[in-house]
């Protein structure tokens, strides 16, 4: 059982997504599982993270969401899927530390 969720949230991220994916990865904790909320991004953003992190949940939206709203979407869609810890992150957030979740 995955132990929690990482909310992302997206709109035209292209130049800096991937970056913070990575950095996410690089954890030493490794129980969780991405998600992405997209706020109908009309960029390239979604195409190249799904080809670099097919593993990501994708919440694709028709309209851009917000912040706010786009985080409660992650909420409501990792609590549906039973995870009660989840950290909440922009697309441009660069991990610094390797143990942040812990």
């Amino acid at each position: 059982m995955i132990k929690g969720k990482i909310g992302v949230v997206n709109y035209n991220g292209a130049s800096y997504q991937n970056a913070a994916l990575k950095t996410i990865y690089e954890s030493t904790y490794t129980n969780f599982e991405v998600i992405i909320v997209d706020s109908a991004s009309s960029d390239n953003s979604i195409e190249l993270s799904k080809k670099e992190y097919p593993q990501v949940h994708y919440l694709l939206q028709d309209e851009n969401v917000g912040v706010a709203k786009g985080n409660n979407i992650g909420i409501e869609k990792a609590i549906e899927l039973g995870v009660r810890n989840i950290i909440l992150m922009n697309s441009d957030i660069i991990v610094r530390t390797p143990d942040f979740i812990d």
